[in-house]
């Protein structure tokens, strides 16, 4: 639409003061709120249902004291419990990160030491489980196999399809090798290779990620796969589990699912208050629209009673009011749309995992305001083209 065709436009609008004016700025705004709401509501979707890697669903990480001792009778006591089906420890994963260890593409880079920018490493998470929590927490293994035995001089560490991607090689082949990463004085082998999984939400990048074994020690959660049940009895339970082994300590349980929720929450909250704004901007919106119309057929009350004498038909007075409003809708998506497409891409830079911005968005966006308006309009114009046209011409 060029500068002409809006000046003269503008010019035939301006007959109706400054309602049409008003009118684009209520449609442009209730279009912006609606596209936003609708792309807010589908990325938390997509976050709610996208596999995340690992299922925390019914899983209860009970934080452990340090140094802790006699875990393994404490772990038969639960698993003795008829409410709970897995048993597992670790530390960090997946209540937090683990501890940060550089990781090289190689071990030549490694014991060489390479500080240019191109070779420089990344960090690899490293958090400390049991064999058993791999299975609790349903995370896929795609080449090796689980733990070994572990001993004094070497450990066994499972790895992340993004810690392989990045010393460019594949998960076959690094398997029985050694991780290239400074921990300790302790070589570390890679006897697994899971999928990558989330942590703790889509706001952030999968990251290299490793997982090594260790004894019953040094662990900060014991880890419960419940089944479903009245939870409150059951924590109650736990605790008294808990205490007959560690009487001195503070009793704390943590839900990995509440906690990715929670992770959400803030944009969870942006969502609602859009969508209370989107349904106010569209009621002022058609009330706006049903104050223009009426005031529309008040104006031109001799005009349709004289249409009508001559013949003018329901349908044909309907699309006098209409046509006018397609227009200024068309103006107000011209200016939204854009708009929408901004505010949405904005939004979604915050998380590293999103959604596509479709046509279909910008479309029900559209639509929406669209419909409403125009059966707001053609009822108004309906009452105005039924009424009785010999009394109106009177009343001029």
């Amino acid at each position: 639409m060029n500068t002409f065709f809006l000046k003269i436009f503008c010019r035939n609008l301006s007959r109706q003061g400054m309602f049409p004016i008003i009118n684009i700025i209520q449609f442009s705004v209730a279009v912006i709120l609606i596209g936003w709401v609708i792309i807010i509501q589908t990325q938390m979707h997509y976050a709610n249902n996208k596999d995340m890697g690992y299922n925390a669903q019914n899983v209860i990480g009970i934080t452990l004291p340090f140094p802790n001792q006699g875990l393994d009778a404490l772990k038969n006591d639960f698993s003795e419990q008829e409410s709970v089906s897995e048993v597992a420890f670790s530390s960090g994963f997946p209540f937090s990160k683990g501890s940060g260890r550089s990781l090289f593409k190689n071990l030549t880079m490694m014991q060489e030491g390479v500080k240019s920018l191109k070779d420089n490493p990344v960090t690899i998470q490293m958090s400390k489980i049991a064999p058993e929590t791999i299975h609790l927490l349903q995370i896929k293994l795609i080449a090796g196999a689980m733990f070994h035995e572990p001993n004094d001089s070497i450990a066994n560490i499972i790895i992340n399809r993004k810690a392989v991607e990045y010393m460019e090689t594949t998960p076959e082949e690094m398997i029985g090798k050694r991780l290239p990463s400074q921990f300790g004085k302790q070589p570390m082998f890679v006897c697994g290779v899971v999928e990558d999984f989330h942590f703790p939400s889509l706001f952030e990048p999968v990251v290299p990620w490793g997982l090594h074994d260790a004894s019953n020690q040094g662990f900060v959660n014991l880890l419960l796969k419940v089944k479903d049940g009245n939870m409150s009895q059951r924590l109650q339970l736990y605790e008294e589990i808990f205490k007959r082994h560690f009487p001195n300590d503070l009793f704390e349980a943590r839900f990995p699912a509440l906690i990715m929720e929670k992770a959400y929450e803030e944009a969870r909250q942006t969502g609602h208050l859009v969508l209370s704004f989107s349904i106010l901007a569209i009621l002022i919106a058609c009330m706006g629209v049903f104050g223009l119309t009426a005031f529309m057929a008040e104006q031109r009350t001799k005009e349709i009673a004289i249409r009508k004498v001559f013949g003018a038909s329901v349908g044909s007075i309907v699309r006098l009011f209409t046509n006018i409003y397609l227009r200024l809708l068309a103006i107000s998506l011209i200016i939204a749309l854009p708009v929408v497409w901004w505010i949405g891409n904005k939004y979604l830079d915050d998380f590293s995992y999103r959604i596509s911005l479709g046509w279909w968005i910008f479309a029900t966006a559209a639509l929406i305001p669209v419909v409403l308006t125009l059966l707001t309009v053609c009822w108004q114009a309906f009452k105005a083209a039924t009424a009785n046209p010999v009394e109106a011409i009177k009343m001029q």
